[in-house]
């Protein structure tokens, strides 16, 4: 077997370890906020929506260094760097002992965090041009994969032992993936041809004006800001449905894993015919898709309808990173992906930021309704963002054409 595919099967798999594990928080942490003491309903959805944002805040922050790094450097060690510092600090949020300690904890997280662009560029590094498509895809489908079971094995391990054992089941997931990275990965890592030191804000400047940055910058922004409005509040929205307190936990995990399901269903068959469709048009009708089916969502009344709808909604939602993903690789020179990719996981960790807070803040003051509507607006306006502003087929061609020139500017 080519290493190119050894690389990206082993990918694959530490994909679906590190989003499991870090999905795994996800459907219980509004009731760990509880349990920490937080007990005013208002704070504990602003807080919980504080603690998701914290992580993405600080890895919006540290992202586009990370990147830099990796075209530097290697960018196996930063997928490692990523997987052991995971390893550690999600440990010991399993024994925090205030809501304070677990913000700390969060912040630390999200400084060393920044897996998903160290393993694309990892990926896209080692993969020819044609096979792009398919290898990013394939490594989409095991973080779809790892977020479809992260949800439902937290909800079980919350409901069956405690929330603070599944901190620690995190933490030993991130540390078996991190061992695999370091004896399976074998990377041909080519350092770029010297040039006279720069500062690093400069080389970041200079990546910011490659043609599709700034723009997928704005539209993974908005899709990341929309998807995770949410996310601090689901648990919630499930317990006002449901007397079953026992059982929330697992629930909400089901709510989620729903989602995750039908991307993973619906991810291979996008990535697989993407190039034919045109990545620009299949990615306005998934985020055109989505919102007809998110809106709904405010006026259910039971678990059942809801998941039907999170499942539809999932479908649609299956093809909107990888044609993003597809799009910035095919427009972006080799030697600056680990940059690129670095910056636009900034915007992804910035949505990550301000959706969870948002939500938090919105649901707080105006119920879960407004959080419903809200997200289902903002995948609308973002359908309108990518159709004005986002290449067409014809741009695609011309950009790949001119990747010599791109890179010697």
């Amino acid at each position: 077997m080519e290493q190119w595919k050894k690389n990206l099967y082993i990918m694959v798999v530490v994909q679906f370890m590190m989003m499991s594990g870090i999905n795994i928080v996800i459907p219980f942490l509004p009731l760990f906020v509880k349990e920490l003491g937080i007990v005013e309903p208002g704070a504990v959805k602003m807080w919980s929506g504080l603690l998701i944002a914290i992580h993405a805040l600080f890895a919006a922050l540290f992202s586009p260094i990370w990147g830099n790094l990796a075209d530097r450097y290697g960018r196996k060690l930063m997928v490692l760097r990523s997987c052991l510092g995971v390893a550690f600090f999600t440990f010991l949020m399993g024994y925090s002992q205030s809501v304070y300690h677990l913000l700390f904890l969060r912040m630390l997280l999200g400084c060393c965090s920044g897996f998903s662009a160290a393993a694309l560029t990892l990926v896209a590094s080692q993969t020819s041009k044609d096979k792009l498509g398919y290898a990013l895809g394939l490594l989409q489908t095991g973080q779809v994969l790892g977020i479809l079971a992260g949800p439902l094995l937290g909800g079980l391990i919350s409901d069956f032992f405690s929330y603070r054992t599944t901190f620690r089941v995190t933490g030993v997931l991130a540390l078996i993936a991190g061992i695999a990275v370091l004896y399976f990965i074998r990377e041909e890592f080519i350092p770029g041809p010297e040039e006279p030191k720069k500062n690093f804000f400069l080389e970041l400047a200079g990546s910011w004006h490659l043609p599709i940055v700034q723009i997928m910058f704005a539209v993974l922004f908005c899709t990341q800001l929309s998807m995770r409005m949410v996310e601090p509040i689901m648990s919630l929205f499930v317990e006002s449905m449901t007397d079953n307190a026992q059982m929330v936990a697992t629930l909400t995990g089901s709510v989620f894993t729903a989602t995750g399901l039908a991307q993973a269903i619906s991810l291979p068959l996008i990535s697989r015919n993407s190039d034919r469709w045109g990545h620009r048009k299949v990615l306005i009708i998934c985020l055109l898709g989505g919102a007809i089916f998110y809106f709904p969502q405010a006026l259910v009344g039971n678990i059942t309808l809801l998941l039907i709808l999170r499942f539809i909604y999932g479908l649609f939602l299956g093809g909107i990173l990888p044609m993003i993903n597809s799009l910035i690789g095919l427009l972006t020179p080799a030697s600056h992906r680990g940059r690129v990719y670095g910056l636009t996981s900034s915007a992804f960790f910035l949505g990550g930021f301000v959706g969870p807070l948002s939500g938090g803040v919105l649901a707080a003051q105006l119920g879960f309704t407004a959080v419903f509507f809200l997200t289902a607006f903002l995948l609308v306006a973002n359908a309108f963002l990518v159709g004005k502003k986002v290449p067409g087929p014809d741009t695609v061609s011309s950009c790949q054409g001119r990747e010599g020139e791109i890179h010697s500017t």
